[in-house]
């Protein structure tokens, strides 16, 4: 089992970084230093966009990949919620959201930026008084 991240993504690697602190010993990867992304399965569009997981000819991406990551901690109370996370409702929502805003988050730079992803609002709607 190996995690693909994107190594140009400063947010993505504090976050390795926060998996490390709990714990996590799953082998990890930048997308940028497997010579064959297609021997994996995986395409450069895929890792631009999400974090994945490869596990023999099985893949993860995205809140699946991460729950898989978190599977490997050394600390069972992270293992013990890490199947939990994974079929969490709006688990992926919540990834797909943080993923398309990773360049406003800390750590990132823009490298982070998805490209030909909309952001989010900087504030959530006003709503009109009645």
């Amino acid at each position: 089992m190996e995690l693909i991240w994107d190594g140009d993504c400063g947010f993505c690697a504090r976050s390795l970084g926060w998996m490390r602190d709990l714990g996590c010993t799953i082998p990890a990867r930048t997308w940028q230093e497997v010579p064959d992304l297609a021997a994996l399965g995986l395409t450069e569009a895929e890792v631009g966009e999400s974090v994945w997981v490869v596990d023999g000819d099985r893949r993860y991406a995205g809140a699946a990949a991460i729950a898989m990551a978190l599977g490997t901690s050394r600390r069972r109370a992270v293992r013990t919620l890490a199947p939990v996370a994974r079929r969490a409702p709006g688990a992926e929502a919540a990834y797909k959201i943080v993923a398309r805003n990773r360049h406003r988050l800390p750590g990132a730079s823009g490298a982070c930026a998805l490209p030909d992803q909309p952001d989010l609002p900087d504030e959530p709607p006003r709503s009109t008084p009645r």
